[in-house]
């Protein structure tokens, strides 16, 4: 990438839907090429499947977004405008389809889980009808294209990543619960014994980051604000464990729950439909009416 705020504009969380439907509108368009109209039209399908109904009026600001995210793939290379036509047609280059998939499929933990079922939805929906393009023209797309994609677009592979990031979540969140708890007990132990000066270095010694896993709380503390701490530390900390984190582990054990079932249930469907994926096209819908 050769700008920041092309970085920048790749990595907004909007850049999932605007990766996805730019190559969406690619695939639906080969060899035509495809126009900035047809990205806007999918990416505005696109975040109306996960947005929530008060966030759905908010179209203009996408649309804007698709413009400019257009032309940072042309000026990284990844997208090139196709002949002369009046609005102008875009194919996207072989670098540009990795690059693309990357920016849907890599993006670490999806925090967002409605983020993470379209992408899931995605790849299995879709990643068929491209490897058959990659197929169809070996002479345009070289094997090892083909190779990258597939790997790049491995269900399994995509789920098992985000079951590691809620597996090391899961732990990360328990480890903290379980310090605020044994700092609370000893304070208490602590409180007929000691000054709340005293037990604020104690703890500051023990467990200096208990109030903030990337600062120390000795950098909270200051000349008058020695009980304000102390609260937070003990009944604020209590709170939290049962206000907040208590709740967001429940959310993760169920997410969790349902990242295993995703694994088992692929790998049954992978087995039952590889003659239906062989085809590499959408199944017979059967006459529709004229």
């Amino acid at each position: 990438m050769k700008q920041d705020m092309g970085k920048a504009i790749y990595e907004q969380r909007t850049g999932i839907f605007f990766a996805s439907a730019t190559f969406g509108a690619f695939i639906n368009k080969v060899p035509d090429g495809f126009r900035i109209e047809s990205v806007s039209f999918l990416t505005l399908m696109f975040y109306d499947w996960v947005a929530p109904a008060v966030h759905r009026s908010n179209h203009e600001d996408l649309t804007t977004g698709v413009v400019s995210y257009v032309k940072q793939l042309q000026e990284d290379g990844f997208v090139k405008r196709q002949g002369r036509s009046n609005p102008p047609r875009y194919t996207v280059t072989n670098d540009g389809l990795i690059e693309l998939v990357l920016q849907v499929v890599r993006r670490g933990y999806y925090d967002r889980l409605d983020d993470f079922f379209f992408v899931h939805s995605y790849i299995e929906n879709y990643s068929p009808r491209t490897l058959h393009l990659l197929e169809r023209d070996p002479g345009s797309y070289p094997y090892q294209l083909k190779v990258q994609m597939e790997a790049l677009l491995d269900l399994q592979e995509f789920t098992r990543e985000q079951l590691k990031y809620v597996s090391n979540e899961l732990k990360a969140l328990h480890a903290r619960m379980e310090v605020q708890e044994e700092v609370y007990d000893k304070v208490m132990s602590l409180r007929s014994e000691k000054s709340v000066e005293e037990i604020l270095d104690i703890v500051s010694i023990e467990n200096p980051y208990v109030l903030d896993s990337k600062r120390p709380l000795e950098s909270f503390v200051e000349r008058g604000n020695e009980r304000r701490i102390l609260w937070e530390i003990t009944e604020g900390g209590m709170r939290r464990n049962k206000q907040m984190w208590s709740f967001r582990k429940e959310q993760l054990e169920l997410h969790k729950q349902h990242l295993e079932c995703l694994l088992d249930s692929t790998r049954e469907r992978q087995k039952s439909d590889h003659r239906l994926l062989a085809l590499k096209e959408l199944p017979d819908m059967g006459p529709f009416k004229k």
